[in-house]
């Protein structure tokens, strides 16, 4: 989950592709996958939850992403195999608390400083 974050934080796209699982990969390529994501600021993973069951791995997490002076949250239950010691994105189901966000003035802020949000990004 951290290495599809971090491709999504950089622009690594044809990574993203490349990591998902053959049976549910997109049908887009890496150019039309940045072109959708080149407003997208990512910020910040949190991970809550990480099991296994039955063949498959789960992963909850909350990613964090400012858009258009919009901060929003990403808050999702992704489901991953294990294939030649390689790990593959099944698929994910979004959570009912993910979308928009407005941080509290005195909160950290999201984007990772250490400062609070009302000196940083707010």
């Amino acid at each position: 989950m951290r290495s599809r974050f971090s491709a999504y934080a950089l622009g690594s796209y044809d990574y993203i592709i490349d990591t998902y699982h053959s049976s549910t990969r997109p049908e887009i390529c890496a150019s039309d996958l940045a072109q959708d994501c080149n407003s997208t600021r990512w910020l910040k993973l949190e991970l809550d939850d990480a099991y296994d069951e039955s063949a498959y791995s789960y992963v909850r997490f909350r990613a964090f992403s400012k858009e258009d002076g919009q901060f929003y949250c990403l808050h999702e239950l992704s489901r991953f195999v294990k294939e030649n010691d390689i790990w593959f994105y099944i698929d994910g189901d979004i959570q009912p608390d993910s979308g928009k966000l407005k941080p509290n003035r005195n909160s950290q802020c999201l984007c990772g400083s250490g400062k609070k949000f009302k000196r940083c990004c707010g």
